[in-house]
């Protein structure tokens, strides 16, 4: 079996990335795209046994960087 992640980083530094992207690049995210990207993220973190603490945390600053 393929191992696709060999180093493991946490959630935060995923995120972390994502946000950079996003800020050096807001022309890509229009209103539409941020409200699919919550949409996607909220369906993903709900998909299995519903969203825990961590999901929320994460979704949340997800948020509140598309409302900036």
């Amino acid at each position: 079996m393929k191992k696709w992640n060999l180093k493991k980083k946490s959630t935060n530094k995923y995120l972390d990335n994502f946000l950079k992207f996003k800020r050096d690049n807001e022309d890509l995210f229009s209103k539409e795209i941020k409200t699919l990207i919550l949409k996607t993220a909220n369906a993903i973190a709900s998909s299995f046994a519903n969203k825990n603490k961590s999901e929320l945390i994460i979704l949340a600053k997800l948020s509140l960087e598309f409302k900036k």
